[in-house]
């Protein structure tokens, strides 16, 4: 890169804030942001949702082989469609297309489109030299393939283009996934590797690895109510997520000395989990409702109550038509809001 103070300028200080609501601090965090709306509302711990639509494969590849079932039994294709806006002005819209092939395959393809409002284009010492777009595109295509009645496994490959003023960076990334379901239907575990890969240009002259995720997910349809629980351990490969925190730190009255106070071991292992609820009433009407620990802790203030960490969501179906609305609290800054349509063929 050219100038890494003016890059910086430009767009760090502008977006890395969101980002650090999502991931750990890496070149490629924005991979990971909420995608769907359906999917969002369940705060991304539907990793072994067997009865989603195909937009859940960008969670776990190996639900798309499972998309097909129930209701949709019949059909041949899928298209999911979400758009979203940030507090911060960052414009989100995703789409994920799935088809039915023939020998109990299942394809699609997606994309990714994230851009700011325009930005202010300045040099090292603030002073404007123009205005500029950043945005970020990340296209796909999976496939996924039922085993048999009980097993099903599935891969997607992304390329992914980071593009800030006249600084470009790609990589190229795969998930794996495999997703077991019981004879009933009703238990489901779910297995994936999310983000191996490689940085093929960067901003600067280091590649940056690629923010790999293993996740582990259980959901369960309880026998007497209409209700799908769901529970996903994040970053397995990871055990200690946390941060330096300045706010864990004590400072002695008298000699000004500070001390840190290392999060407890319940801490550590809360921000690896999502857990997330899917009510269905009716053939017609779901409620969601999820909660991410990481983000509660870390988004949390000491001198505010915050909510961060909630997400919920609603969706209504009327015959081949899906409509899907996800409300994610972020911080006390703001919440995301995402809609989406989900169209069976």
């Amino acid at each position: 890169m050219k100038n890494p103070h003016l890059f910086w300028d430009c767009v760090g200080k502008n977006l890395l804030l969101w980002g650090l609501l999502i991931l750990p601090a890496t070149s490629w965090s924005q991979v990971s942001v909420p995608a769907h709306a359906r999917v969002a509302a369940l705060s991304g711990a539907a990793v072994a949702h067997p009865q989603g639509d195909v937009g859940f494969s960008v969670l776990n590849p190996a639900l798309l082989a499972t998309a097909f079932s129930g209701r949709d039994s019949a059909a041949r294709s899928q298209v999911v469609l979400s758009g979203a806006r940030w507090p911060d002005g960052l414009q989100q819209a995703e789409l994920t297309a799935g088809f039915l092939l023939r020998n109990r395959w299942v394809a699609s393809v997606g994309v990714r489109q994230l851009a700011t409002a325009s930005l202010a284009l300045t040099d090292p010492s603030g002073e404007v030299l123009g205005s500029f777009r950043a945005q970020e595109t990340d296209p796909r295509i999976g496939v996924a393939y039922r085993l048999n009645r009980n097993w099903s496994v599935g891969a997607t490959l992304h390329y992914s283009l980071l593009a800030y003023s006249q600084y470009t960076s790609t990589a190229v990334f795969t998930d794996w996934g495999a997703v077991r379901t019981w004879a009933d239907g009703r238990w489901a575990a779910g297995l994936v590797v999310k983000n191996l890969g490689k940085t093929v240009e960067s901003f600067g002259v280091e590649l940056p690895a690629t923010p790999v995720d293993v996740q582990f997910g259980l959901s369960n349809r309880l026998k007497y109510m209409p209700m799908r629980w769901s529970l996903a351990l994040t970053h397995l490969e990871t055990p200690n997520l946390s941060y330096d925190d300045p706010n864990a730190y004590d400072r002695d009255p008298l000699t000004g000395v500070r001390t840190y106070n290392p999060p407890s071991l319940a801490n550590l292992a809360l921000r690896h989990v999502l857990l997330g609820a899917e009510f269905t009433p009716s053939s017609s009407l779901r409620l969601q409702l999820s909660y991410d620990f990481r983000r509660q802790i870390e988004m949390r203030l000491p001198t505010r109550s915050s909510n961060a960490g909630f997400a919920l969501g609603v969706g209504l179906r009327a015959g081949r038509m899906q409509y899907n609305y996800a409300n994610t609290s972020l911080h006390v800054a703001g919440r995301l809001h995402q809609f989406g349509l989900v169209r069976t063929f």
